[in-house]
């Protein structure tokens, strides 16, 4: 349990490390009505994040030579959505054009950095008089502007005393337009190293979740069955793609050309096919925990999403995005649900490992989905909230521990199937030593085995031919039986008799009267039948319910009607009560007799029915007797 604590350890620092590093990453200032007075700051020797209320002119695209000419709509909070801007009594719509403008005073001159983060979703941004950067080409329709989403930094001359940033901004391809983290200014070597650690902690991320995706897609090529490897390993390609094209965003500076469409689109597919994915490798390693109608609405939910997003503009789907982001709350919180129940249940360290990782990886999830909401740009959270909650690649980095963790339980059952292997090897080193003895005993038991199956199928098949109540033989074997004595006869031109008896009123017998219950009775019946054969011929069989038949191979009428009225009162001296019989107080029984000389002509089925036609003038006329058809 310590190294277990201990590697728990290491992964949590793997994880706040980088969170860390993004908070202390620059100064925040805050710019009042327009204006942000630096001069007192060390803005040459730090990096400080330009933030506050700058001044805003909606619907104007204004040089910084023109800004005077313009009608300014107000001072807002800055970096935000401009969908959060109230102008003239309405809420600014997410397409449009608009100007943001700030006055900030340097202590000095000299050359300084710039970062700028994703602008929605072209600009131009200038210095003074100087045009430092640009994304994509601004215009004041969807026709005419070009969107692109460009991260990048820039260096400028700054002036002692005021300098003014001039920031034009056009959407027409998101549901909302502006910027949502903030510009950063300072120290160029700074801004630099900045943006090469961005670049690099990037990079590992991605590098490090697409070889960990590789090699779970390789476990499952050589083992079909393993779909949890087949589930990771796409997720861990998902969140690798979806990490180049956030934060640093190389993806976009790797492809400055691609289709901004195109691009937004993969984007949004890797987010809706992500929860299906993580949902279905949880279910496989922590089975049985799971619901699957939750599982199902999942899938359907990321197939939908995914194919809505292929037909339909950015703005619109990133507007019904909400609903996604909300379902992906609820996920959250029922996989960590499911987490405390498996904690309950669980007593393996297996477990642990996946259900450390997978919290790990559902916290900064909600990170970034919080990032996305217009709650993460409000000017009341405090500093290091928003510089967290501005990072994009929270989840890329507890999906990294989340691979971490799980690729610990991965070396350990490697470790222990290892240990298994040893074990069996040496078993088997033991058991060769004594082969010949092991054989010979197996053998034998075999041999053993054999001999008791062949006992036990005897025992079946006789079983399957006897009737268990009375212990004659069944119709099933009456069918077998009838068939070969038939042919036998018909060799050998023989006579065949058939006497077909049933007891009379049996329908009406019970035990309700305190008289002998209807099965032991048709016991009796069936001792007086089968202890009346005399030859080995001869057979008695319970043909169904209260039917018997007797087969009588070489006997001819006069013996068969002989051994019928034998019968007949041997059954009535039993004296079996029968309080509810019509004939006598006793059972009795009516018998059909029929007799036959077999003959190509003429088949079996037409001695039980000439039988079956004596029985029937037997009861007409008042049962307890013998009637002969042939």
């Amino acid at each position: 349990m310590k190294k277990l604590l201990l590697i728990l350890l290491i992964l949590s620092t793997a994880l706040l490390g980088p969170l860390c590093y993004y908070v202390g990453a620059a100064d925040p200032a805050e710019a009042q009505q327009g204006m942000l007075d630096l001069s007192e700051s060390d803005l040459f020797s730090s990096v400080v994040a330009f933030s506050g209320e700058w001044d805003f002119y909606w619907d104007q695209l204004l040089k910084p030579d023109e800004i005077s000419q313009g009608q300014q709509s107000g001072s807002f909070y800055f970096p935000s959505s401009w969908n959060k801007y109230v102008v003239d009594g309405r809420q600014l719509p997410g397409s449009g054009v608009a100007t943001y403008h700030l006055i900030f005073s340097s202590p000095e001159s000299g050359v300084l950095g710039i970062k700028i983060p994703k602008v929605r979703t072209a600009y131009n941004l200038y210095i003074n008089e100087t045009l430092v950067a640009s994304a994509g080409q601004l215009g004041t329709s969807r026709d005419s502007m070009v969107p692109q989403y460009l991260p990048q930094i820039a260096f400028f001359d700054v002036h002692q005393g005021q300098n003014q940033i001039t920031l034009q901004v056009a959407n027409f391809y998101m549901s909302s337009g502006g910027m949502l983290s903030p510009i950063e200014i300072g120290n160029s070597n700074l801004i630099l190293q900045a943006r090469e650690k961005e670049l690099a902690f990037s990079l590992f991320l991605f590098g490090a979740l697409l070889i960990m995706g590789f090699y779970h897609l390789a476990l499952f090529f050589f083992r079909k069955k393993d779909l949890a490897a087949l589930y990771f390993g796409l997720f861990c390609v998902m969140i690798a793609l979806r990490t180049s094209m956030v934060g640093a965003s190389y993806f976009y500076s790797l492809f400055q050309n691609i289709d901004f469409m195109i691009a937004r689109k993969f984007q949004s597919l890797l987010f809706y096919l992500s929860p299906p994915l993580i949902l279905l490798f949880l279910e496989r390693v922590l089975p049985v925990h799971f619901h699957q109608k939750i599982i199902h609405l999942t899938k359907a939910m990321g197939v939908i999403y995914a194919l809505v997003i292929l037909v339909i503009p950015p703005q619109i789907f990133t507007a019904v995005n909400t609903i996604f982001q909300l379902y992906c709350f609820f996920l959250i919180l029922y996989m960590l649900t499911r987490f405390i129940i498996v904690l309950k249940n669980s007593d393996t360290n297996d477990n642990l490992l996946i259900i450390f990782g997978g919290s790990m990886f559902l916290f900064t999830s909600f990170l970034d989905i919080v990032s996305l909401s217009v709650v993460a740009n409000s000017p009341w959270w405090p500093p290091i909230l928003k510089v967290i909650f501005q990072n994009e690649t929270n989840s890329s980095m507890g999906q990294l521990v989340f691979v971490l963790s799980y690729s610990l339980v991965l070396a350990k059952k490697y470790s222990d199937s290892l240990t298994k292997k040893t074990e069996m090897a040496t078993e088997l080193s033991r058991i060769n030593s004594n082969l010949d003895e092991l054989v010979n005993e197996r053998t034998r038991d075999l041999w053993l085995s054999k001999q008791k199956i062949e006992e036990q199928k005897l025992a079946l098949e006789k079983l399957s031919l006897r009737d268990p109540l009375t212990g004659l033989w069944n119709r099933r074997q009456y069918n077998e039986s009838i068939q070969t004595e038939w042919q036998r006869c018909l060799r050998h031109r023989h006579p065949i008799s058939l006497i077909f008896i049933d007891v009379d009123y049996f329908k009406n017998y019970n035990d309700s009267y305190g008289h002998l219950a209807g099965d032991r009775c048709l016991y009796l019946i069936a001792q007086i039948l089968d202890g009346s054969l005399g030859r080995s011929t001869d057979m008695a069989f319970r043909y169904g319910g209260e039917e018997f038949v007797i087969l009588l191979p070489e006997s001819a009428k006069e013996e068969a009607l002989k051994t019928a009225n034998m019968l007949l009162l041997e059954i009535e001296a039993e004296a079996i009560p029968h309080c509810q019989s019509l004939v006598k107080n006793c059972v009795t029984v009516s018998m059909g007799v029929s007799c036959t000389i077999p003959s190509p002509e003429t088949s079996a089925d037409q001695l039980i029915q000439d039988a079956d036609t004596a029985l029937y003038q037997a009861k007409e006329n008042g049962r307890n007797q013998v009637q002969y058809v042939g």
